[in-house]
């Protein structure tokens, strides 16, 4: 008798690490901060109220790029050594990725500083 209750207790533990674990994978893809694209002042810039890491997500729709090349140009060229970008065409979005470990003392405010200083296209 006791053994179809440890087999049930195993289950059990295995569905509630199961889900505690889809929660959190959850959790992690709904935290994605954003980042937006001024066209009149032509700048990048990140939300300083989000939560601040690595990656923001960038809504390329507005800029209404004809092609994937136009894209991968357009954002080539603001490319550094700081900042990157791996282009979605499809999904119309940009992933904005800082190198944090080069200035690991900067907050967005000051990540926004540079950002300004790119190149205006």
């Amino acid at each position: 008798m006791k053994k179809p209750i440890k087999f049930s207790k195993a289950i059990m533990l295995s569905f509630v690490a199961f889900i505690g674990f889809a929660g959190i994978a959850d959790l992690n893809a709904q935290t994605t901060s954003k980042a937006k694209y001024d066209k009149t002042a032509k700048v990048l810039s990140l939300d300083e109220k989000a939560a601040f890491g690595y990656l923001f997500q960038l809504d390329i729709s507005p800029m209404a790029f004809t092609s994937k090349e136009k894209a991968d140009e357009f954002f080539s060229n603001l490319t550094t050594e700081l900042v990157s970008f791996q282009v979605n065409f499809e999904k119309r979005t940009a992933s904005v990725l800082l190198n944090l470990r080069s200035r690991p003392e900067w907050s967005a405010k000051e990540w926004n500083t540079y950002l300004a200083t790119l190149p205006k296209q």
